[in-house]
C-alpha cells in the first residue's frame, strides 16, 4: 500500500516508506495517507489496522506510532508542526466521511523534540 501524501506549504523530500509497522496491539499498522495542513501546523497520518475491535486494543499503538514512525520521518522531512494527529481505522475511507461500519480511534500529539506528548481533545 503506497501512502497518499497531501502537503501544503511544505516541500516534501521522501514520503514515509511503506513499512512493516507492527504496534504494541500486535497489530499490522499500514499507512494509507498523510495529510499536512500549514494553519494551524498540524500533520495527520492515517493508518489501517485490520482486525481492530476495540480501543483497549490499540491505546498503546497510538504514542508507539507517533514516537517511532511519525514524529522521526517528518523531523526527516524539515516539519516543525505544532500537532500530530494518528488514527487508526479498521478500513480505509475518505478524510472526513463518517461511516458507522468502519471503526476509527484517534489520538493528538504535541511535538517536544524527538518526544510526543499526549494532549486530549
Amino acid at each position: 500500500m503506497t501512502p497518499r501524501v497531501i502537503f501544503v506549504g511544505l516541500l516534501w523530500a521522501a514520503p514515509l516508506a511503506a513499512q512493516d509497522l507492527v504496534g504494541p496491539s500486535g497489530l499490522k499498522l499500514d499507512l494509507f495517507e498523510v495529510l499536512i495542513e500549514e494553519a494551524p501546523q498540524i500533520a495527520r497520518l492515517r493508518y489501517v489496522a485490520t482486525g481492530v475491535t476495540d480501543f483497549e486494543q490499540v491505546s498503546a499503538d497510538f504514542a508507539w506510532l507517533c514516537q517511532n514512525h511519525a514524529l522521526p520521518a517528518l523531523r526527516q522531512n524539515g516539519w516543525q508542526g505544532a500537532q500530530v494527529v494518528i488514527s487508526i481505522a479498521s478500513e480505509i475511507r475518505p478524510f472526513g466521511e463518517f461511516h458507522t461500519e468502519i471503526i476509527q480511534f484517534f489520538e493528538g500529539y504535541r511535538p517536544d523534540g524527538d518526544t510526543c506528548i499526549w494532549e486530549a481533545f
